[in-house]
């Protein structure tokens, strides 16, 4: 992930997480405070992989299915791109080998970069069609909006977040720095994703720390951590989740998706491999 990947000094930043916005304790309150963990990456075809996450000689058309013994989730960027038909969503259910991993898809650009959102209802029934078929290994979709969507289309997007079926997920991602810089308007904002029960993502990024806001609108966390693999400062910051997810368990949270975007893609598996052993996920 490009956004926010501006690594200048990335060694000597503050890298301690804010305090919880007053929202929080709202949204906590409505969970159940299993705090189920899911941990993933934003993709799993990758060949540098093979004898480091997958085994010597893995084909790449089994790489899926090897990604599903190591993590429990993925980001899945894949649905970004393109609107993919049914069939193939059954093809990449059938790839994983466990009911408890989760898809969890990102609206096409299509809808979420060019469209007003208010013109997009054929093209969502169809994405949210093919997303049905990944049944009980469906997790959150989510919209990430882009970094020119300003709060002046909030509602827009409340109106646009009315319309969506309400027997899924949803989490958005916004981008623009008017959202942060305006404490009213993103009041505003959550108190919309609050009432239609959305979440808000987090991005923990060393280049936009103002989109590190901490804020739930639900009692689950959608986290989308940008690092560099191998750093101290992700070290360190991935212990702060730790502890601040474990605080949040205890005041309510349901379920917390962890998805690491590396800059180094080999030394971002020895990373993933400890922030698993730091949730609790390691065989």
């Amino acid at each position: 992930m490009e956004f926010g990947a501006d690594f200048t000094n990335y060694d000597l930043f503050n890298s301690i997480l804010p305090p919880d916005p007053t929202v929080n304790k709202s949204a906590l309150s409505q969970g159940t405070g299993l705090g189920h963990i899911y941990l993933g990456l934003p993709k799993w075809g990758n060949k540098h992989w093979i004898g480091r996450l997958y085994p010597k000689g893995t084909r790449e058309n089994n790489f899926l299915q090897e990604y599903s013994k190591n993590f429990n989730a993925i980001e899945f960027n894949a649905t970004h791109y393109r609107i993919h038909s049914p069939q193939q969503f059954l093809a990449w259910k059938d790839a994983v080998d466990s009911d408890h991993f989760l898809f969890c898809p990102k609206f096409p650009i299509q809808i979420s970069h060019y469209s007003t959102l208010l013109d997009a209802f054929e093209l969502t029934v169809t994405f949210l069609d093919g997303v049905y078929h990944l049944g009980e290994n469906l997790g959150p979709i989510f919209l990430q909006l882009s970094d020119k969507y300003s709060f002046r289309r909030l509602a827009n997007l409340l109106g646009y977040i009315a319309t969506l079926p309400k027997h899924f997920q949803y989490f958005v991602e916004v981008r623009h720095e008017e959202w942060f810089s305006n404490p009213v308007m993103f009041g505003h904002l959550t108190e919309g994703l609050s009432k239609f029960g959305v979440g808000l993502v987090i991005t923990d990024a060393p280049g936009r720390r103002d989109v590190l806001h901490m804020a739930l609108t639900v009692p689950k966390l959608f986290l989308r951590f940008v690092g560099q693999g191998a750093s101290d400062s992700d070290y360190r910051r991935i212990r702060s989740w730790r502890d601040r997810i474990m605080q949040w368990k205890s005041e309510g949270l349901s379920e917390a998706f962890v998805f690491l975007h590396m800059q180094d893609d080999t030394a971002g598996i020895e990373f993933a491999k400890e922030a698993k052993r730091l949730f609790g996920l390691s065989e």
